[in-house]
């Protein structure tokens, strides 16, 4: 996926446990000017909180962001 939205949601997806933008990028394929824009709407948007720790910056999905994504990950899928 390459479009913002999907570039997002697999950031979002990938935020299990907290990690820096850098290894995202690596885990994702993505270049880190891209993770680093994305994280940066995320953050703006109150889903994303970051912390530094040293020198790195660690993202993590904030209270909201889980609340929002809870009901995605607990759907069952349908018998059919």
């Amino acid at each position: 996926m390459s479009d913002g939205l999907g570039t997002r949601h697999r950031l979002m997806a990938a935020l299990e446990v907290p990690q820096p933008g850098h290894t995202l990028a690596a885990r994702l394929g993505l270049s880190k000017a891209t993770v680093s824009y994305h994280l940066g709407r995320l953050h703006s948007s109150g889903l994303v909180e970051r912390r530094r720790l040293g020198r790195e910056v660690y993202y993590a999905r904030t209270p909201a962001a889980d609340r929002l994504t809870t009901p995605l990950r607990d759907a069952r899928p349908t018998p059919s």
